[in-house]
């Protein structure tokens, strides 16, 4: 998450290194899709060894990891915290084919269950509630995504509200009442707030906007979102904080629509009007996430990709080809990568697979080299 803070510092920081996150596979037998829920970034495995993501982590930075297999259960160990000032490089990931039983250990969570619906006339989206599951262990072997600790308390079996996008520019909003964002994180497909009001007697009631006129440009679109809270008129002045969640689909159905495509990068600038008072002059706090989607048909393990339309392989693959040919096929295949040899002092790491006269580089069969000239290489260094 990040926050634009309605002030301006000059801050000068010297020697600031970015922290990775890395860690270990076991027992895969098939294909292994790890994904960073808090960047978005997905990686694949077809063999046991070690992972790392390319992301560049700060310090304060989260990371939520979760890992899939078709044809085995998976636990990740380690997967989720906040970076301080050093690489996280602990992220321990078991495989195996039969799944682990989860313990009665009652350490609840709240989270969201899908459930599949049929439409007669046009394709639908899946329903979603809150439910409440006894463990993390219990809500993962349900596939159902946590949003928090503890209990889902008044929201439990509560359907997940979706975005509603209208047009800000002609559309008239009522006022929100008072609230507090604590923080907001996106998690796949739900944008997920942590807020604090005062209340206790009647039901309070919060809604999402979305604006149908997106902005920026082909290289960078963005959308203005908006959080408002009705009170119902509720006097009572207990101290409430719970988290709220709302689906992007609707969004992101706007989007294709509005510019024809199946993919997208929509940059969120988030606000809650009720954060200040209506007579205040203060400015609000935006929040930013980044909301990424690609509904293309992608391609599996051996499939083809690349050509002129660009057919693209699912994310942790890469399209490899025999050579380097402007606009050639190629096959999908798991993502490998040339890493630095400590050793020698170079690196390799994620250099594209073109040979360039002095300079290092990564082969296609990811082996990195130092490419004397046009013809020869010299100086070969490590191989994954």
């Amino acid at each position: 998450m990040k926050v634009l803070k309605p002030v301006v510092l000059l801050i000068l920081v010297f020697g600031l290194s970015a922290c990775k996150l890395s860690g270990t596979a076991s027992g895969i037998d098939g294909v292994l899709t790890i994904q960073d829920n808090e960047t978005g970034e997905v990686l694949k495995l077809d063999q046991d060894g070690s992972f790392e993501f390319s992301n560049d982590y700060k310090a304060g930075d989260k990371y939520s990891l979760v890992a899939q297999s078709d044809n085995q259960f998976c636990r990740v160990g380690h997967g989720s915290g906040r970076f301080s000032s050093s690489d996280i490089d602990n992220v321990r990931i078991t495989c195996e084919d039969e799944p682990t039983a989860c313990t009665a250990i009652f350490d609840p969570v709240c989270a969201i269950e899908s459930t599949d619906i049929v439409c007669v006339t046009t394709p639908c989206n899946p329903l979603h509630n809150y439910k409440t599951f006894s463990n993390a262990c219990m809500a993962s072997a349900a596939s159902a995504q946590i949003i928090h600790d503890g209990e889902c308390g008044d929201k439990e079996g509560q359907s997940v509200r979706d975005i509603s996008m209208i047009r800000f520019a002609t559309t008239l909003r009522v006022q929100s009442d008072p609230v507090t964002v604590n923080e907001v994180s996106l998690i796949n497909d739900w944008l997920i707030f942590n807020v604090s009001y005062s209340g206790g007697c009647e039901s309070h009631e919060f809604t999402l906007y979305g604006d149908t006129d997106f902005g920026g440009d082909e290289s960078a679109r963005s959308d203005q979102v908006e959080l408002f809270h009705s009170s119902n008129g509720d006097l009572c002045e207990r101290a409430i904080t719970r988290a709220l969640a709302f689906s992007l689909l609707p969004l992101k159905d706007e989007f294709k629509t509005s510019f024809e495509v199946e993919f997208g990068t929509v940059l969120l600038n988030i606000t809650a009007p009720g954060s200040i008072p209506p007579d205040s002059r203060a400015p609000l706090t935006t929040y930013e996430e980044t909301y990424r989607f690609d509904d293309r048909n992608q391609g599996s393990i051996g499939t083809q990709c690349g050509g002129l339309i660009g057919l693209p392989c699912e994310a942790g693959l890469e399209c490899k080809t025999e050579e380097f040919v402007a606009d050639g096929f190629g096959v999908c295949q798991v993502q490998d990568y040339c890493f630095s040899d400590d050793t020698a002092g170079f690196d390799c790491r994620n250099l594209i697979h073109i040979a360039i006269p002095g300079q290092w580089t990564c082969s296609v069969a990811n082996q990195c080299f130092y490419q004397a000239d046009s013809e020869v290489d010299s100086e070969v260094g490590f191989t994954r």
